[in-house]
């Protein structure tokens, strides 16, 4: 999920670059190649924590034995000396994956994909009539042809 996030950022970052600046080569396999190494690095990052804190367990019933993955968290202490079990912890890590994952991802599409709307949109074709019709493009785009006689 979060490599899959981070593509469409960049996928997203790929297509404003190259309407803001069409003339300028963007893509090289240099590039590409390294933002899929920082994509692939952060994903496993942010998955990371799920490979430490999550405990497979085991509970045998009277006639059924339950087996299931639980998160245990370090746990520090309040300030009234009580334990918090973890809460803390566990708080923090998605927050930050709430965040990383999806307010700034969303914010940065927005406002990339915002400003394309607005470059693309002064660009238009259409008649300021608003009608688009091929005769209306065509006499826009005829050039004229000149013949000399000798």
């Amino acid at each position: 999920m979060c490599a899959s996030i981070f593509t469409l950022v960049a996928i997203a970052g790929d297509r404003f670059f190259a309407i803001m600046f069409p003339l300028k080569s963007r893509v090289t396999q240099r590039r590409v190649s390294l933002v899929m190494v920082i994509i692939w690095t952060c994903a496993a990052a942010i998955g990371m924590p799920a490979l430490f804190f999550y405990k497979y367990t085991k509970r045998q019933w009277k006639d059924f034995l339950e087996r299931f993955c639980s998160d245990v968290w370090p746990q520090t202490r309040n300030s009234d000396g009580e334990c918090d079990n973890g809460y803390r912890s566990k708080s923090a890590y998605w927050v930050c994956v709430l965040v990383v994952l999806n307010w700034i991802p969303m914010v940065i599409m927005i406002v990339m994909y915002t400003i394309i709307l607005v470059r693309l949109g002064k660009r238009r074709i259409i008649p300021s009539s608003g009608a688009l019709s091929y005769s209306a493009i065509q006499q826009r785009s005829k050039q004229k042809v000149y013949t000399i006689e000798y």
